[in-house]
This record gives structure tokens, C-alpha cells and sequence, in this order.
């Protein structure tokens, strides 16, 4: 029997890839592989294309932003949850390294990070 606390997490919700223009990667992603947006935020300058069981969300770098190289890995996974902010406090207690809580137009989300200090990401869905 393990001694680990219940999962704070059923699924993974998406990964992100970072991309230079978020229009020009809408559009290659439709024509190569047929993807749609299922969710669009211009200001964001980011799409989540509609996957069974996973999203794949393309999110436009900033102008100053370079592309990730090396192990500094551009595409990290969004787990899902009901509670970001439960789910913060939870992490932060077991020892996580955590960053601000974020709400952002129709989510609130918050990066955490592993032991090697690749980042991961935990996402709640808001109403409305």
C-alpha cells in the first residue's frame, strides 16, 4: 500500500506549444490536420484546438520571447481541476514550488513546477 495522498488531479487537461504567430498556426493546424479552435483569446494571442481527451493549446511567444532551445522544453502539460486555488494550497503544503494564481478570461490557473524545475500547470474552467 502506498502512503501518498489522494490525487489532486483526474486528467490532463492540455499541452501547451509556444508559437510565433497564433493566426498563422491556427490556420496550419486546420489544414494539416484538420484541428479547429474550440476556444480563441486575441488577447492572450492563444487557441485551444479540440482534441479527444487532451487539448492541444497553441499560445503565441511574446515579441521579446525566444523560442525555447535545449531542455528548456516549450511544451509543458495543463493538468485539469475543480479548484485552482485549492489545488495551489494543497501543492504548496506538500513542499511544491507554485507560482500566483491567475485569472484570465474564462479560466484561473497556476504554474507549479517539479523537481528538476520543468513546469507544469493546473487549470480550473470558470463558468460564464
Amino acid at each position: 500500500m502506498s502512503d501518498h495522498p489522494a490525487p489532486l488531479f483526474d486528467r490532463l487537461d492540455t499541452v501547451v506549444l509556444r508559437v510565433a504567430d497564433c493566426e498563422a498556426a491556427v490556420a496550419w493546424y486546420g489544414a494539416a490536420l484538420g484541428l479547429s479552435p474550440a476556444f480563441v483569446d486575441v488577447a492572450e494571442g492563444l487557441a485551444v484546438l479540440g482534441l479527444q481527451g487532451c487539448m492541444l493549446t497553441l499560445w503565441q511567444r511574446k515579441p521579446d520571447e525566444a523560442p525555447a532551445a535545449g531542455e528548456a522544453a516549450a511544451a509543458f502539460p495543463i493538468f485539469a481541476t475543480g479548484d485552482a486555488a485549492a489545488a495551489r494550497t494543497a501543492l504548496e503544503a506538500r513542499g511544491v514550488r507554485v507560482d500566483a494564481l491567475v485569472e484570465g478570461d474564462r479560466v484561473r490557473f497556476f504554474p507549479f513546477f517539479d523537481l528538476d524545475g520543468n513546469r507544469l500547470e493546473a487549470c480550473q474552467v470558470l463558468s460564464g
